[in-house]
């Protein structure tokens, strides 16, 4: 397990918030499921060596009709200019709308970071869901 893997794992753990580990081949990632008033969702932290560079994403947000990618690529595209720390993505393959946080944590305090950044994220999903729903032909 990389070390801020690890380091999340035990903030984790302290805060009394449940969550896994799945160790990949050259990976580690923390799976925490949350629930908020809009939806629940998967938060995934990602770290890919020892350097403290973690990765943040909360996968297939939504999934939404094919026919209504342009309207959902401009629904995304206003979110993105909102948030200034998350990337909203669309998969075309998948039809699936992903956020990302992208975090070097070069930092003694790994852990604390990441439950911030999880609380920043969890904002983000019940501000960004009904507008992305709206868009999304899921209603």
């Amino acid at each position: 397990m990389y070390r801020a893997t690890r380091e999340i794992y035990e903030a984790f753990q302290d805060a009394g918030l449940n969550c896994i580990v799945k160790e990949l081949d050259h990976s580690s990632i923390l799976i925490a499921g949350m629930t908020g008033r809009a939806t629940s969702f998967e938060v995934f932290f990602i770290s890919k060596d020892n350097d403290n560079d973690v990765s943040l994403r909360v996968p297939d947000l939504v999934h939404y009709d094919p026919m209504l990618t342009t309207p959902l690529l401009h629904a995304v595209n206003k979110l993105n200019c909102r948030y200034r720390y998350a990337k909203f993505t669309i998969d075309e393959e998948e039809q699936t709308v992903s956020i990302a946080f992208d975090v070097p944590l070069n930092a003694q305090n790994t852990g604390p970071i990441a439950l911030e950044l999880l609380a920043r994220a969890s904002r983000a999903v019940e501000d960004a869901y009904p507008v992305l729903i709206q868009y999304a032909g899921e209603e």
